[in-house]
């Protein structure tokens, strides 16, 4: 399934690359200056957070170009990810359609909220599963957070040196859960 793939993904070493949009190269005067940036699909308040976390590359007044929309893309669905918000989907206007300042809409569907459902290790022995299991700073029921497992495979990792540590997700949509297992392979 692409949606697990994408989870080994974020946990094994952050998000994914965006999909390509390339802001086009335009003569001075067609610059994508921002005079308005709305954000829609998000209770207000949230708006006005994910505004102030991309401020320094999208705000009115500034030029649009691929590295400040790279940058801010990056950072909101990082943001969503760390919430549980797997699937989060954030829809761009076309930049290809638009020349000069532009009034810039993102609009947001967040998705399900993911749940850990489980964490289990395997292949090792029993007494080294309890170990690792207890360098785990996330636990079942928490919300779902990349940084979080990719901390505590870093941990099993350190603490089974020159194992191979390997994560497998397995993700069930209906109830908005995932299990997370590290293999261990000396």
């Amino acid at each position: 399934m692409k949606l697990a793939a994408i989870l080994v993904l974020l946990i094994a070493c952050g998000s994914p690359a965006r999909e390509s949009t390339t802001i086009a190269q335009t003569a001075p005067d067609d610059r994508l200056i921002v005079q308005r940036f709305e954000i829609r699909g998000v209770l207000d308040g949230r708006a006005a957070e994910l505004r102030e976390l991309v401020r320094a590359d999208i705000a009115p007044g500034v030029e649009l170009t691929d590295q400040r929309y790279d940058a801010a893309h990056k950072a909101i669905e990082n943001d969503y990810h760390e919430r549980g918000h797997v699937a989060v989907k954030l829809a761009w206007p076309d930049f290809q359609t638009i020349k000069g300042p532009f009034a810039l809409v993102l609009t947001i569907t967040e998705g399900p909220r993911f749940t850990l459902r489980s964490l289990d290790v395997d292949g090792v022995p029993a007494n080294d599963r309890a170990r690792y299991l207890a360098l785990a700073t996330i636990k079942p029921g928490d919300y779902f957070a990349p940084s979080k497992l990719r901390a505590w495979r870093e941990a099993v990792l350190d603490a089974a040196p020159g194992s191979i540590v390997e994560p497998e997700v397995t993700l069930d949509p209906v109830a908005a859960t995932i299990a997370f297992t590290l293999h261990v392979k000396n």
